[in-house]
């Protein structure tokens, strides 16, 4: 009886479409607007979700500017560590440090990452083995004239170790 009235029908035909365009009218107006990087400045990189995991990579990111790292075994309790780019890099800095970033050792120091391309956007790296699951590493990164910072724990580095 309900749907014999055409009032009815038109507003439940017109209601979802009117909830889609609110839905991305909404987002036009509130969002923020990427921007490219200004000389001298310094960005944090956000972690992914696949950085809490055992799952081989952790990809850090900020607007369109992204970093995948990677960890391979190399033997000898040594971790082969690659960081691939979405930019071209300057510099790295790669630092593992244990639990909290009063008690860094002398062994965890940052260390430079190596190129290992000709237009700077794959860098690797190895490092010793951290002594412990709970430790964590931070990442330095400069490109153009500007300065990219991120940490993150060093669980996806043992994918070899997952169930």
């Amino acid at each position: 009886m309900i749907f014999t009235n055409k009032h009815v029908i038109v507003a439940m035909l017109v209601a979802p479409i009117l909830a889609i365009f609110a839905w991305f009218g909404m987002d036009m107006m509130v969002a923020e607007t990427p921007f490219e990087p200004i000389a001298g400045e310094t960005y944090q990189l956000v972690e992914k979700p696949n950085c809490r995991w055992a799952s081989g990579e952790c990809e850090l990111k900020n607007n369109n500017f992204e970093v995948r790292i990677t960890a391979a075994d190399s033997g000898g309790g040594q971790r082969d560590v690659v960081l691939e780019s979405s930019h071209p890099l300057k510099g790295v800095k790669f630092a593992v440090f244990q639990s909290a970033p009063e008690t860094i050792d002398r062994e965890s120091e940052p260390a430079d990452m190596q190129s290992l391309d000709q237009n700077g956007q794959k860098w690797g790296l190895i490092i010793e083995e951290p002594r412990s699951e709970l430790a964590r590493f931070r990442v330095a990164i400069k490109a153009d004239e500007s300065l990219f910072f991120g940490e993150t724990s060093t669980t996806f580095m043992w994918p070899e170790k997952k169930d």
